[in-house]
């Protein structure tokens, strides 16, 4: 027993050595300072790389369920609540994860850390898909079931015919009546399909106005569930080791101009998963959706496995404080306290707390976007998913101006005030979202109010998300006040998500129209309704700009004081 046990904690702990911060080697002896700094520029140039292109892949993981959502409706695979249900898993796990592992990163193998997260993600993503594949049907397979009816003529004269009469289109409906369109013709021979037309075979169930859509089985429902825990889980292992190679690789003199180009790496990611992903299950359908984004992950894995780099020292470089010259300051900043106080401070800030709050209630405009913003369109303007995802996507895209501004905007244009880049930004996000869903069906009205969001979006994230907190606390708390927002912001986002599906009402409404044959045909069509969500979502993004106009005369903590 004594030995079993022995043997237990030993490969435990070989378990936690693989991830340890690799020991430094020897200094290098073959290169002089120049040829130093040249191989140090090109492994922080490749960790940079590794970094933001492997994060945008976890992104694709991550938010391909956005783009499945409407097809997964369509195919009667699982419901909405069933959805809003794994979604809001997911961002429960993401959010306390992402304070675990910022913690657990800082002494890990970032290029181990980052891989073994977007692993996790992608045999997630890719199980699902499996799973879909074996237990689910097809949009079309739905469609065809549904809308296939077979309708026995009336007696007329000379006639003893039989029709099956199918809807041509892949809209989910169902033939519940039929009648002759010139019924006075037909006269007293005429009858009503309750009386002389074979009724009409149908699985829908009835209609039921708070209808969310099918349920899928239990243990399927469980298995989604868990695989999107997990793989939220996993997601959150992959900004922390991203951000802290842009620590461990460069100066502090350009840290913030990368890590504004790396924070794009979320609108890159949303970008590919709207475009890539969204494609795939226009041509193949939902489950190979799936299958699309492990396989987006497997190469992501890949970069971060051949182009991450752990520390300088492990390559037998100076640390970049000594490369730099940083040195000295670095002495000088450990007389400033301990962390430890410096982290109370942030954890006892109330203005923390009224931006991490602020933050929350953007993430639940952002994600009311990114999780509903395909089926809004495809449901609410009538665009297809494919063509949904794409407009979607130009937000992604256009966040990246933001985004990438953002950093720059407040420190030369603004002295290193973000409040009023923020308000601004704020009101833009509120008028962009009402434009979107109460601005009609125009093509070019949609776009107009992605390219606003996105923008809006992309700095709102670097302000709300992080920075503005940043600058409230000590630099020692800097960990500790990105912690406090990131798990009130995706908690928020979970619990958005959640009261999304609620408020989202689906019905079942009756439509009359006229087949080939002239008859008129009663159907059933599904209809969407997303005025309390709308509300929910636009209240959400006003909220999120007032909140920190408490904080407006509030100064930035300075380390010396």
């Amino acid at each position: 027993m004594a030995n079993g046990q022995w043997l237990k904690a030993k490969n435990f702990m070989g378990f936690l050595n693989f991830f340890k911060t690799s020991a430094p080697k020897p200094l290098r002896t073959d290169l002089d300072e120049a040829g130093q700094r040249k191989l140090h520029r090109s492994f922080a140039f490749q960790s940079f790389v590794a970094g933001t292109l492997g994060y945008s892949l976890y992104y694709v993981c991550r938010t391909a369920i956005s783009v499945m959502k409407g097809p997964i409706l369509d195919s009667d695979f699982m419901s909405l609540d069933q959805l809003t249900t794994i979604t809001s898993i997911s961002l429960i796990t993401y959010s306390i994860g992402k304070f675990v592992n910022g913690f657990l990163a800082d002494h890990s193998n970032i290029k181990r850390f980052m891989a073994t997260g977007l692993v996790i993600s992608a045999i997630a993503c890719l199980m699902m898909g499996v799973i879909g594949l074996t237990n689910g049907k097809s949009v079309e397979d739905k469609a065809t079931e549904q809308t296939e009816v077979v309708v026995a003529a009336a007696t007329v004269e000379n006639s003893d015919a039989a029709a099956t009469v199918t809807e041509e289109n892949n809209e989910p409906v169902v033939a519940t009546n039929v009648v002759p369109a010139n019924q006075e013709e037909v006269g007293s021979e005429a009858t009503t399909v309750d009386e002389k037309s074979a009724v009409v075979e149908t699985e829908k169930s009835e209609e039921n106005e708070k209808s969310k859509g099918k349920d899928a089985p239990f243990m399927i429902f469980l298995a989604f569930a868990i695989l999107l825990g997990v793989s939220g889980w996993g997601q959150s292992m992959g900004a922390p080791p991203a951000i802290i190679a842009l620590s461990r690789w460069f100066p502090l003199s350009k840290r913030g101009t990368y890590y504004g180009f790396f924070s794009a790496s979320h609108n890159i990611g949303e970008g590919l998963s709207l475009v890539f992903v969204g494609s795939i299950v226009g041509v193949a359908g939902w489950q190979w959706g799936f299958i699309g984004a492990a396989i987006a992950g497997a190469l992501g894995i890949l970069i971060i496995l051949l182009m991450m780099h752990d520390t300088p020292e492990s390559k037998g470089l100076p640390s970049i404080e000594i490369l730099t010259g940083e040195m000295a300051a670095k002495k000088v900043e450990k007389k400033d306290g301990s962390a430890g106080k410096a982290q109370i401070i942030a954890l006892k800030s109330p203005a923390v707390w009224i931006l991490a709050l602020a933050s929350g209630f953007m993430y639940i405009s952002r994600y009311g976007m990114n999780y509903s913003g395909v089926l809004f369109m495809e449901k609410v303007k009538g665009f297809g998913v494919a063509e949904s995802a794409m407009i979607l996507s130009i937000n992604a895209w256009a966040g990246v101006i933001g985004t990438v501004v953002a950093g720059w905007m407040s420190d030369v244009l603004f002295k290193g005030d973000r409040k009023l880049p923020a308000l601004v930004s704020g009101i833009l996000l509120s008028i962009s979202y009402a434009l979107f869903i109460y601005g009609g069906n125009e093509y070019w009205v949609t776009i107009v109010s992605m390219v606003l969001f996105g923008i809006a979006i992309g700095v709102l994230i670097a302000f709300l998300g992080g920075l503005m907190a940043v600058d409230l606390v000590p630099r020692k708390a800097t960990g500790a006040a990105l912690g406090i927002v990131g798990m009130v912001s995706y908690a928020c986002a979970s619990l958005g998500e959640k009261i999304s599906g609620w408020l989202v009402n689906i019905s079942e409404q009756t439509v009359e129209t006229i087949n080939e044959a002239g008859q008129v045909v009663t159907e059933t069509v599904e209809v969407y309704d997303f005025s309390a969500a709308s509300i929910f979502w636009v209240g959400s993004s006003v909220i999120s700009f007032l909140l920190p106009l408490l904080l407006w005369r509030k100064k930035k903590v300075n380390d010396e004081e």
